[in-house]
């Protein structure tokens, strides 16, 4: 795989579309000298390489760029670069473009031995840079475009196709680097060298980055979540099955009052045939009374089971008040409205993703054709209006539910029965008990007349005693009865309430269940994160020790170092053959910056990546001998395309002879001028260099 063409359209100096041509390396001819004064856009053409494979995130391989802080602060320190970028002299061309098209060609791949990546930008009359970045890629001779799948996000799917058929952005410090990196690596002691190098080679950025994308993604899901306690499910099972055990207990209790009541009024109705038996005018007259009498018990009993309904039931909702009664029902009138506008939000979104392909394909069609960031960005409008038009919510619904446990037909009957409790006045319950005293009144009246006539004989005063007794009996059985109705009634209600709260409860916990595992498989994931680099890393450092020994031996020119020594946790020994660390010796700058070459050499082969190695300015701080060492070892080992971009006091008479026999193609940039003024304008000289 190598670098064939770089083509450049008003980016920095490089106005107007200028390209760099490179041959097919051979075995033998494998390296290309581009030589420029500083400020001439030696540097720029390294950018644009970075900048033109990986957008972005190759912000982090510009010296010059400011890539750190949070995604927004990368995004706009992007923006600002690019915009700074776009070569000036561009706007008095009225040439709104920029552009950065890079062509790899693999002599393995037959047919798809050509890889065209292509990134262009465009700016106003106003040099103001636009909103969307074009990102194109093809593929093989007849230039086939790679296209995302339907489902899949452009900008995701991109970097992975580049890195599984270019190179992963996290190996790409060792293959695009400037000597200010190798200064900036040569300066950290050799531990934190080597522990970045393996980091990066392994690419451990990404799983910190991912570390912190699952932190995030808990922290928001499980603010957002409706957490449900094993107490409240707990205490809510429990008192379920005590009201359904005590329910069992009265349904058996109401069956033996109600036997016995029943044996009890066939036993009145038998005294009541004895006494008519008996025959007279006091015996008559004590049944009348004594039917006067229970007809009068009867509606006594009636009037108290109705008092006792309304006193259990709505009454302690009316002793609460209109004005919280109110409040209630205005609030749960203002749930169901927002429980109707969510549901109606959700039923229209499923169709929203069949509204934007429609309107793509709608007539007439958009002209010119829209590109793909439009078209995301259009998607992306879409979606968000049809989210605005529901947030807020519309007038008269509630901000939040907090009445979660209740359905809609659940607020329905509420709000039925707060109306009802409504129409229920004083008066109603006044008459209850205004009749219940006149019973009683009418009750203690019919016993004394009964007394009266049952003292006229023995036989008739034991029967009518027996019988009074009897229908006492019946009576109390009677309110017994009733009183374990109205028990099981108000246990039943309970029972009610509570399997609704026990199902609400259930089903937030089973909707709760994929989250909760996604969540649970988020935090599991980032317990492994640390340990897996701890290990990952502790595998490689044999090694790259074993190819950071032979580099820094081919490169130092003194020969104390026998052998490069890297512990687990990237602790560095530097050996001579009497195992003595040489560490302990001053070293000077350039024999540390041969080290971090040895360990980016080292790195750069244990990666077995085919991809162009690309260095800018590498020899600052070395002398001749290392000079000379490090120009050979990478024009040996850098692979099958070694691109030096030097300024002119460094890859130079002596040293470019010791690439010479490597040299396949050679490029100097100078810069336009016109009469006595210079231009700032980039102008490209094929087959020339430094004389």
């Amino acid at each position: 795989m190598h670098l064939a063409k770089v083509e450049l359209v008003n980016w920095k100096a490089y106005v107007g579309e200028q390209a760099f041509r490179f041959p097919a390396p051979t075995r033998r001819k494998n390296v290309v000298l581009v030589g420029a004064p500083n400020g001439f856009g030696k540097t720029s053409l390294l950018e644009a390489i970075a900048i033109g494979l990986y957008g972005r995130e190759g912000l982090g391989l510009v010296a010059r760029a400011d890539s750190s802080g949070d995604q927004e602060r990368k995004r706009q320190s992007y923006r600002a670069f690019l915009q700074s970028a776009w070569s000036t002299q561009a706007i008095d061309e009225a040439d709104l473009l920029m552009k950065i098209e890079l062509t790899f060609e693999d002599s393995d791949a037959g047919d798809d031995a050509t890889i065209v990546v292509s990134r262009s930008w465009t700016f106003s009359n106003a040099g103001v840079l636009g909103d969307g970045e074009e990102l194109s890629i093809f593929k093989g001779l007849k230039r086939r475009r790679i296209v995302p799948g339907k489902h899949d996000e452009p900008e995701d799917y991109f970097r992975s196709w580049i890195a599984r058929h270019l190179m992963p952005s996290h190996l790409a410090q060792f293959f695009l680097f400037d000597g200010e990196r190798v200064q900036a690596l040569a300066n950290r002691d050799m531990a934190s060298q080597v522990r970045m190098g393996i980091e990066g080679f392994l690419g451990v950025r990404l799983l910190r980055d991912l570390d912190d994308d699952l932190d995030k993604y808990v922290r928001k899901e499980r603010s957002g979540i409706q957490s449900v306690h094993s107490d409240t499910l707990h205490g809510l099972r429990t008192r379920r099955d005590e009201i359904e055990s005590s329910l069992v207990v009265l349904g058996q209790r109401a069956t033996d009052l109600e036997q016995e009541r029943n044996l009890s009024q066939k036993l009145d109705e038998d005294l009541k045939g004895r006494l008519g038996s008996m025959g007279g005018g006091s015996v008559a007259s004590v049944k009348r009374l004594l039917e006067q009498k229970q007809g009068v018990r009867t509606t006594i009993d009636s009037l108290t089971e109705k008092l006792l309904e309304v006193i259990s039931g709505d009454l302690s909702i009316a002793l609460a008040g209109r004005v919280l009664r109110d409040q209630l029902l205005d609030r749960l009138n203002a749930e169901r409205k927002l429980e109707e506008s969510r549901s109606a939000m959700e039923t229209g979104s499923a169709k929203v993703e069949r509204f934007i392909h429609a309107l793509e394909g709608a007539h007439p069609a958009f002209d010119p054709s829209l590109t793909e960031a439009q078209r995301t960005t259009l998607a992306a409008k879409v979606r968000s209006a049809w989210t605005a038009i529901w947030n807020p919510p519309d007038e008269g619904c509630a901000s939040s539910i907090r009445h979660s446990s209740l359905s809609n037909i659940d607020r329905s009957e509420v709000s039925t029965r707060l109306g009802r409790v409504r129409a229920l006045g004083d008066r109603e319950l006044e008459d209850l008990l205004h009749r219940l005293d006149h019973l009683r009144e009418d009750e203690s009246r019919l016993e004394r007349q009964i007394n009266s006539l049952s003292g006229i004989e023995e036989p008739l005063r034991k029967l009518t005693e027996e019988f009074t007794q009897s229908t006492r009996r019946t009576a109390e059985l009677h309110q017994s009865l009733e009183a374990t109705r109205r028990e099981i009634a108000a246990l039943q209600r309970e029972l009610g309430e509570t399997r609704a709260r026990l199902t609400a409860e259930e089903n937030r916990l089973e909707l709760n269940k994929p989250l909760e595992a996604k969540l649970a498989l988020a935090e599991r994931i980032r317990e492994l994160i640390g340990p897996f680099i701890e290990e990952a890393t502790a595998e490689r450092v044999n090694d790259i020790a074993e190819r950071m020994t032979e580099a820094f031996g081919a490169m130092a020119h003194k020969s104390l170092v026998r052998k490069i020594e890297i512990s687990d946790d990237c602790q560095v020994r530097l050996l001579t053959p009497e195992n003595f660390d040489v560490r302990s010796l001053d070293a000077s700058a350039g024999e540390n910056q041969v080290f971090a070459f040895a360990l980016i050499s080292a790195i750069h082969q244990a990666a077995a990546v085919r991809f162009p190695l690309i260095i800018d300015t590498p020899l600052a701080r070395l002398d001749a001998r290392h000079r000379e060492n490090v120009l050979r070892h990478f024009a040996d080992n850098g692979g099958e395309q070694i691109i030096f971009l030097s300024q002119d006091t460094e890859i130079v008479r002596e040293f470019k002879a010791v690439l010479e026999s490597r040299i396949a193609k050679t490029y100097r940039i100078d810069t336009e001028k016109r009469g006595r003024r210079t231009l700032g304008r980039a102008r490209l000289l094929e087959n020339e260099y430094f004389s």
